[in-house]
């Protein structure tokens, strides 16, 4: 019995012991070395070892991999901060953030000696580094290239095809006035290169299904462009103009499930939601817009407010001036939270069409502008190799289609708009055009996209078959002139509208004018300046239009396709972006099951569904995704060009000596 009463006593002794490490010989623990590209890392409190990983203190491996560290007492929460990259933790909380969204750490971080010990290969690996363990000398060995930021300063010269038409993200809808609110009104979150949602003013964001609601944290210490505080109250004041019944903007029902914005405390913000809604997380993209400064303003005058065309934001470069017509100009935010910005001026040019703005490129007037024209891509990557980058861009524009206005009587039967499909050939508009550098489109979502449906009907060119359906919709006889009429003595002629500044375009509704002709269908252009052609369409005063819509990473369709996005009685304008005035039940029906459905994998079938009925009854002629090729001359540098083009535009710099 004594035997067995010292042995346990042993045990005891030795447990601590064997709790701290590896014992020596000598009955000493080896304490856990750290090095960091071969130097040793000291730290202030001894490094442990949890469940087969490493704690140390977090501001020893955040300061040492180059990020700021943060630690709010209130919430037992450190943060580390570098350029883009946001780490949360929470002390004693498996639950993590990394860049916004939420992950499980396998150890939780905790409390030693008045430190706060977090996992170091966590950390460190999420920093971009690798982490290796040498057991016969109990040493982390990480490896690392850390940052090296380039020198700030010099300008950046962009070209577009045309001028923005207002500066206000929660008004603006159109890719030229979008193209300069990225640059000053971030969001709450904003996507990467991948298309992927991350941290921008909001440095995290938790869902709780339970209650159907959103939690944002804001970073602290942002500040808007005029040098007040980012709050959680320009959060709610942004969201609730938007869904203000007097709100003149089409954006209202992207946000349509927000039943109820709560302002937390100054730094967090929940929204919750009357029905689950997929599409929610994406939209918190929009820029937010400060409340202080319309303060007084009434939410239907917003579009007249000085704001409108002279924005202030919390993005990486603030307003500077707009001149119509001739360019807009902003310069670097020192205040910006994020990467950069690296370049000290940006101007912003419009010119009348892309021939123009490539020759401006070429030329050197301009760094960066829009895709090269299809057909002088070979020339151009053969005579520019040495003086620009290049980079291919799938779907750059996202699709060009053929708007229909379904309330003209004429269109609104389903044969005249597959005769329409069926009496081009649009293979052929590819190659001749584009030199092959697209595809054929048959749905809403192009081959890019990830709910992209490979199996819709594609139409093929058949000039019999347009004839004889529209002999079926009653279009028998064929006039002197051609042109195709009925007995009530309607003629197949039709208003197309057409914006300045795209040739390709241009060149397309040649084609198709060639091809209808034949058809005994006349079509009559309108070409107009952007901004009028919009009017236009916003109170469907047309009959057909060449248009396009650009990549949307969520395939949601609701402001597009959706009955009541169509004209709104009241104002005698769009409620939505439904210029065409689609009225389908089965549409309806799906776009909305897409909203609800919140898993990811779910949500591809039903827009494959969606994409078969679009591709059924034909609010569309289905043309073409062009696949681009862009040119940046070789003084600018950096930033970060993905399959969806430019992301992170702070990011670029101008290269040393140029």
């Amino acid at each position: 019995m004594r035997k067995i009463i010292i042995f346990v006593a042993l045990v005891v002794l030795l447990l601590p012991l064997a709790q701290l490490g590896e014992v020596s010989a000598h009955g000493h623990a080896h304490p856990i070395r750290i090095t960091l590209n071969g130097q040793f890392l000291a730290t202030d409190v001894a490094p442990v070892i949890r469940n087969g990983r490493t704690l140390v203190p977090f501001r020893a491996i955040f300061e040492a991999l180059g990020a700021r560290v943060t630690w709010d007492e209130a919430t037992n929460t450190v943060a580390g901060y570098r350029g883009r990259q946001a780490i949360i933790l929470e002390l004693g909380s498996r639950t993590a953030w990394v860049n916004g969204p939420q992950v499980t750490l396998e150890v939780a971080p905790e409390a030693i000696a008045g430190r706060t010990m977090v996992p170091l290969r966590f950390v460190a690996e999420r920093l971009g580094a690798e982490v290796s363990w040498v057991d016969a000398t109990r040493t982390v060995v990480i490896n690392a290239t850390l940052p090296v930021l380039p020198a700030v300063g010099g300008t950046i010269r962009h070209g577009r095809i045309a001028d923005a038409t207002i500066l206000n993200p929660i008004l603006a809808t159109d890719v030229d006035s979008n193209f300069t609110l990225a640059r000053t009104n971030v969001g709450l979150i904003r996507r990467d290169e991948n298309g992927e949602l991350i941290n921008a003013l909001a440095d995290r964001w938790q869902w709780n299904a339970q209650n159907r609601t959103f939690r944002f944290w804001l970073r602290p210490g942002l500040l808007w462009h005029d040098g007040r505080p980012v709050t959680a109250r320009d959060v709610e004041f942004t969201l609730n103009a938007i869904l203000h019944p007097e709100y003149t903007g089409r954006i209202a029902a992207n946000f349509a499930s927000v039943s109820k914005i709560t302002v937390v405390s100054d730094h967090i913000v929940d929204i919750t939601l009357s029905t689950e809604d997929a599409t929610l997380l994406g939209r918190m993209t929009i820029g937010l817009i400060p409340q202080h400064i319309f303060a007084g303003t009434a939410i239907r005058d917003m579009a007249a407010h000085a704001f409108s065309t002279h924005p202030i934001g919390a993005g990486p470069y603030k307003f500077v001036r707009w001149v119509r017509g001739q360019f807009i100009e902003l310069v670097r935010n020192p205040h910006w939270h994020l990467d950069g910005p690296f370049i000290e001026n940006v101007v912003i040019r419009p010119f009348p069409d892309s021939h123009v703005l490539h020759a401006a490129w070429e030329a050197g007037d301009i760094d960066w502008g829009a895709a090269v024209p299809s057909d002088l891509i070979p020339t151009v990557l053969a005579n520019m190799r040495d003086r620009a980058r290049f980079f291919d861009i799938p779907a750059i524009f996202g699709y060009d289609y053929i708007g229909l206005n379904m309330n003209h009587s004429i269109l609104a039967d389903l044969r005249v708009r597959q005769a329409l499909i069926y009496g081009i050939d649009r293979p052929a508009i590819v190659r001749t055009i584009f030199d092959g550098r697209a595809d054929v489109v048959h749905g809403h979502l192009v081959p890019s996209h990830w709910a992209h449906n490979p199996n819709l009907y594609t139409y093929p060119h058949n000039r019999l078959k347009a004839i004889d359906l529209l002999r079926q919709a009653g279009f028998t006889t064929v006039g002197r002139d051609g042109i195709r009429t009925n007995a009530a003595g309607q003629r197949l002629s039709f208003r197309f509208l057409i914006r300045t500044g795209i040739p390709e375009r241009h060149d397309t509704l040649a084609m198709l004018q060639a091809y209808w002709r034949l058809l005994g269908i006349e079509i009559v252009p309108e070409v107009l300046e952007w901004s009028v052609l919009i009017g236009r369409l916003n109170t469907a005063n047309f009959d057909m239009t060449i248009m396009g819509w650009s990549f949307a990473e969520d395939p949601d369709s609701f402001n597009i396709f959706h009955s009541s996005r169509g004209l709104d009685p009241a104002t005698g304008r769009n409620a939505g972006m439904n210029s065409g005035q689609l009225r389908d039940a089965e549409v309806d029906r799906l776009i909305m099951l897409g909203r609800a459905t919140m898993d990811e994998a779910a949500r591809i079938p039903i827009y494959h569904q969606l994409d078969v009925r679009l591709n059924q009854i034909l609010p569309y002629v289905f043309l073409h995704s062009r696949n681009g090729v862009v040119g940046v001359h070789n003084r600018i540098q950096g930033g970060v060009v993905g399959a969806r083009g430019l992301t992170f535009p702070e990011t670029l710099f101008i290269a040393p000596g140029r």
